[in-house]
């Protein structure tokens, strides 16, 4: 017979295992709970400082690190630096002597080189002395151009009258440089300095020689001659005229002028009564807008020498015409 089987009694642990493990966990908890319970603010703000000051420490000497390593670097990269602009001047100059190819000249044609230079810097030079010569002509003329009235021609001319007819003025312009002496073709005859007036012997002789001729005037005739004389006496039938070497002329009056025989009625009934007759020989001054002061110093110059003048004021700074007087 067979024998029949023992039962099998197993115990299962798992039942055990679960309940332990929830054991564990409420111990856990609780731990924890105890741990936290325990743990004050301070040494939480402690701990987290002391996080930060070894965070700012590793901060800091990663900074020296590269401060440290930009000394380093700096120096090599300047030298790299100046390397590449080395290299950009050495491919130039490479370039340079590839375009220029053979530069070198013999002596000859340096001299000819630099004799055709020296040739063009003359020319240049005497272009630029034409153009200095010609700048105050160039600027004079703008301002003409600029302001045609006060640069206007003057024309001087005679008076209506009889006498104004006959006169034989010395004219001198007064400008700032100083006098310009007209002669008797309206032309300039000489030039004086403001400050050499009073010294000049040429301006002393002529007006010397004015004031020993005050009567000196211009008769002209009927056929169109004309002579410098002063009155002498007249005659029935006849006048006398004084020229300037002292020679006396006889004319009859109804060959002159009717304008001069007006005069010479005027200056006869002059001298029968005693006064003297109006000079016709005296100083004119022409005075510019900035003759002033030579104006003033040969006017009392004339004063000095007893030398009759007048005074014309010139507005214009254009140039005097004395053809239309003295024609």
């Amino acid at each position: 017979m067979a024998r029949p089987r023992k039962r099998d009694f197993s115990v299962s642990l798992f039942p055990f295992l679960s309940i332990l493990a929830c054991v564990l966990g409420v111990l856990t908890l609780m731990i924890t709970s105890v741990v936290l319970t325990q743990i004050d603010d301070e040494s939480v703000d402690q701990a987290k400082q002391d996080v930060l000051d070894k965070k700012v420490e590793q901060i800091q000497a990663i900074e020296n690190d590269i401060k440290l390593e930009k000394k380093w670097i700096e120096p090599i990269r300047k030298e790299v630096l100046e390397a590449r602009k080395i290299n950009i001047l050495v491919t130039q100059v490479k370039e340079l002597k590839s375009k220029a190819g053979p530069t070198i000249k013999s002596d000859a044609e340096i001299r000819k080189e630099m004799a055709a230079l020296q040739a063009k810097n003359r020319d240049l030079k005497k272009k630029i002395d034409s153009m200095k010569i010609q700048m105050p002509k160039v600027a004079k003329d703008l301002e003409q151009r600029s302001n045609p009235f006060g640069y206007a021609t003057v024309t001087v001319q005679r008076s209506n009258s009889a006498l104004g007819e006959m006169v034989n003025p010395i004219f001198i312009e007064c400008a700032k440089e100083g006098l310009v002496v007209y002669n008797d073709k309206g032309a300039v005859e000489f030039k004086i300095p403001t400050g050499s007036i009073t010294k000049d012997p040429k301006i002393k002789k002529l007006v010397q020689q004015t004031v020993r001729s005050p009567q000196m005037r211009i008769w002209r005739s009927k056929a169109g001659t004309k002579m410098m004389a002063s009155f002498s006496k007249r005659y029935p039938g006849f006048v006398e005229l004084r020229e300037q070497d002292g020679k006396i002329r006889k004319f009859n009056p109804n060959l002159l002028t009717l304008k001069c025989q007006q005069a010479l009625a005027e200056i006869d009934k002059a001298t029968k009564a005693g006064k003297k007759p109006p000079q016709g020989h005296y100083v004119i001054f022409l005075v510019r807008p900035d003759g002033i002061a030579s104006w003033t110093t040969a006017r009392n110059f004339c004063w000095n020498l007893n030398c009759k003048n007048g005074k014309v004021p010139i507005a214009s700074s254009g140039p005097i015409n004395l053809k239309a007087f003295l024609n």
